[in-house]
């Protein structure tokens, strides 16, 4: 069994410990969070983060008290693109309008982590300086770890946390990793894809399934070195989506130019997300689509739990192992050892 990997900084994981168990009771934490306390939002967060046991059990009681106490309009607005599209810049730039129109909102950051050192350098934050300053927005960035959706695994309970602290609206920044984004989009109500100029003669190379669930194409970098290559990818994505079927009931995918740089087409953009939800909210078909968006994300979770607990069973890993090793030793190949293990899965869940 491999040891567990000590803290780089032990006297740093030793104040973690002590902030999280012995600072702040359920209540307590309950309360900060509903005035919008800053330090007890993001104590809160790290707590769901925590794979810590003790952490765990305070996590759970503290989402079991948030409940149903949450701000049911709190409109949801995912951003993705690829690396280098200008998510974090257009977000201090959206996040200006939706300030200046008087809402608050929460920032929620995923920054990819290295898949060899598990690190992340959550430097997002840094490109939204200038809302950060702002007393109605909190941002917090989180490594995505080793989970795939786009998103962090406790992102949903984060989620919950901001809509219990009733921000107006909550931002989430996926790390844009393009098909598996759509763990992301199940927790949207509005659906953004952020591009650079240029890409419309990438076409072919963007996944039917993200454009399908975007609900705006949003061609960044409308600026004057780029603004014709923007307006031809402009062109071109609006005949694309024509071949496309939005997922969302009752809406066609926006195609919209911005310059997050020079403010160009931000306050459209805002204008567009602000109408879509409200008017989402007042037909009712934002909570339809939330209730069906909940019942797909229990079933999923409900597999991966059902995973997890398979996987950690005894007799299970004894196969895993015992095959892994028949081909390392080049005992026998792939195909037959995958037919093997299966055969000998299968007698243990029909013992059961």
């Amino acid at each position: 069994m491999s040891k567990r990997k000590s803290h780089i900084n032990p006297n740093l994981s030793k104040n973690v410990r002590k902030r999280l168990q012995d600072t702040h009771s359920t209540d307590a934490l309950l309360e900060g969070v509903r005035s919008k306390n800053r330090q007890i939002l993001a104590q809160a967060i790290t707590l769901v983060e925590s794979t810590h046991a003790d952490d765990r059990l305070a996590a759970d009681a503290l989402l079991t008290a948030i409940g149903s106490n949450k701000n049911p309009h709190c409109g949801r607005i995912v951003i993705t693109g690829s690396p280098g599209a200008g998510k974090s810049t257009l977000i201090n730039a959206l996040g200006n309008e939706i300030v200046k129109a008087g809402k608050s909102l929460a920032i929620l950051a995923t920054d990819p982590s290295s898949a060899i050192s598990q690190g992340s350098i959550l430097g997002d934050k840094t490109r939204m300086a200038d809302i950060g300053k702002s007393e109605a927005v909190f941002i917090r960035p989180t490594p995505s770890g080793n989970y795939l959706g786009g998103i962090s695994k406790s992102t949903l309970e984060t989620m919950q946390i901001c809509e219990a602290a009733h921000f107006d609206f909550i931002i989430l920044e996926t790390v844009g990793v393009g098909q598996s984004e759509y763990e992301s989009y199940k927790l949207s109500d509005i659906f953004l894809l952020l591009l650079n100029p240029g890409a419309g003669d990438e076409i072919q190379g963007i996944k039917r399934g993200i454009m399908e669930m975007a609900d705006i194409v949003c061609i960044n970098k409308y600026d004057t070195q780029t603004k014709e290559l923007a307006e031809a990818t402009e062109k071109k994505y609006k005949n694309a989506i024509k071949l496309l079927q939005n997922n969302r009931e009752d809406w066609e995918t926006k195609v919209l130019k911005v310059s997050s740089i020079t403010q160009v087409g931000i306050p459209a953009l805002w204008k567009c997300i602000d109408q879509f939800i409200s008017s989402r909210i007042a037909s009712g078909l934002l909570e339809q689509q939330r209730v069906a968006n909940n019942l797909s994300i229990l079933q999923e979770k409900a597999e991966n739990y059902l995973l997890s607990k398979h996987l950690a069973n005894t007799s299970i890993q004894t196969i895993i192992e015992r095959n892994r090793a028949y081909i390392a030793n080049n005992e026998t190949t792939l195909l037959n050892a995958l037919l093997g293990m299966y055969s000998e899965l299968d007698k243990i869940f029909e013992d059961k």
